[in-house]
C-alpha cells in the first residue's frame, strides 16, 4: 500500500472487492459509472463518477474501472447531540471533547501507521446561538482514531460544535456539527 505503482501493473487480485456487469451494446456507447459509499454513514458518503466507452465484444480487463472516493468519517463522540452540559462538566475550567475518525474505507489512524495522525489537521469551531466564539485544534489520543481537544468553561447557552479533519496528501476531508447546551 506504501510502495509506488508502476503504470500497468495491477492493483487487484483475486481476494479483491469486486462487481461484474454484462453490458450488452450493438454500437460503441458512452457510459456513466457512479459509485457511493459508505452507504451506512450517509453523512460522510462520497459520490464519484467516471465515463467510459464500451465496445461492442471488448471486455474491460485487468483492474477493471477504478473510482477513488476520498474522504473521512468523523464523528463527535463528546458532547453528543443535544447533551445538556453542567457547569460540572467542566473539571479544572476545561471541557475535553472528542472525535473518532477514520478513513472513508475504514482503516485506522494511529501514530506512526499506514495513515499517520500527524498527516490530518483536526479543528473546531463553536458557536453560540449563531456566532462564533471560539476555534481550537484537536490531537491525537493514545487510542486509535481519536482526537481530543479543550475548550473554556462556557456560558449558559446553545452551542453549535462543528468538527473538521483535513488530510492535505490526500485531499481527505471529512466534517460532523452538533447542538448542545450549557445549563
Amino acid at each position: 500500500m506504501q510502495a509506488p505503482v508502476a503504470r500497468y501493473q495491477s492493483q487487484t487480485d483475486s481476494t479483491t472487492a469486486k462487481y461484474i456487469a454484462t453490458v450488452d451494446v450493438s454500437e460503441p456507447t458512452l457510459v456513466d459509472i457512479e459509485v457511493q459509499a459508505p452507504l451506512s454513514r450517509r453523512g460522510a458518503a462520497i459520490k464519484g463518477t467516471t465515463q467510459l466507452l464500451v465496445i461492442p465484444g471488448k471486455d474491460i480487463l485487468g483492474d477493471g474501472i477504478v473510482i477513488e472516493l476520498p474522504g473521512l468519517i468523523l464523528d463527535i463522540l463528546s458532547p453528543y447531540t443535544h447533551q445538556s452540559l453542567s457547569k460540572e462538566s467542566f473539571n479544572k475550567g476545561t471541557f475535553v471533547f472528542r472525535v473518532n475518525l477514520v478513513m472513508l474505507c475504514g482503516c485506522p489512524i494511529s501514530k506512526g501507521g499506514v495513515w499517520d495522525a500527524d498527516d490530518f489537521e483536526v479543528r473546531a469551531y463553536l458557536k453560540k446561538e449563531g456566532k462564533l466564539t471560539g476555534s481550537y485544534e484537536l490531537n491525537k489520543a493514545d487510542v486509535v482514531n481519536l482526537y481530543e481537544g479543550k475548550f473554556p468553561s462556557l456560558e449558559k447557552g446553545s452551542y453549535e460544535l462543528t468538527v473538521y479533519a483535513f488530510q492535505n496528501k490526500g485531499n481527505n476531508a471529512g466534517v460532523d456539527r452538533i447542538n448542545f447546551t450549557v445549563q
